[in-house]
């Protein structure tokens, strides 16, 4: 393997499941399959493009180029539906009611009751990523993240109680 293809390797290996939640949260699993796997190979062709130097911060340089990859996903959705759907039914296949508990089920339907604003940044608090990097990401400064992350935590803890699990 030259050494292009090790480096992405290496990348591939740690920050694709980061990568895939953040779809996952927002999105059906074929869709959050689908973006993944437009994440990385852009990634690939980056790498390839003469005068590619590495980024000073490789993860928020990855979920700079998934958020990118989810706001293009969701302005072709509107383009060609009516209706945009964010998340579908659970995978009957992946998710085996009798394997999972009461409790794991009511926090799954808390978190998919949530807007999407409030699932993403939960789910980029959940990924390690600062206020300022999620404001980064988002194109919002850092107080405005941890305002919104504030709010989207007291929607969950609502979401939750309304499921009742208390924290």
């Amino acid at each position: 393997m030259n050494g292009l293809a090790t480096v992405f390797s290496v990348i591939y290996t740690q920050y694709y499941a980061n990568v895939y939640r953040y779809f996952g949260t927002c999105f059906d699993k074929s869709a959050a399959e689908d973006l993944t796997q437009n994440v990385f190979t852009s990634i690939w062709r980056q790498m390839q493009k003469n005068g590619f130097s590495e980024p000073d911060n490789w993860r928020a340089w990855i979920f700079r180029i998934a958020v990118n990859q989810k706001n293009d996903f969701l302005r072709a959705k509107q383009r060609h539906c009516t209706e945009s759907a964010l998340i579908e039914d659970m995978d009957a296949d992946a998710h085996d009611p009798s394997e999972q508990s009461i409790d794991k089920l009511s926090v799954q339907a808390a978190m998919k009751s949530l807007g999407t604003e409030d699932r993403e940044i939960l789910i980029l608090k959940l990924l390690g990523f600062s206020s300022e990097e999620t404001g980064s990401l988002l194109d919002i400064s850092a107080s405005a993240a941890r305002s919104r992350l504030a709010k989207a935590k007291k929607h969950f803890q609502t979401a939750l109680l309304e499921r009742g699990i208390r924290l």
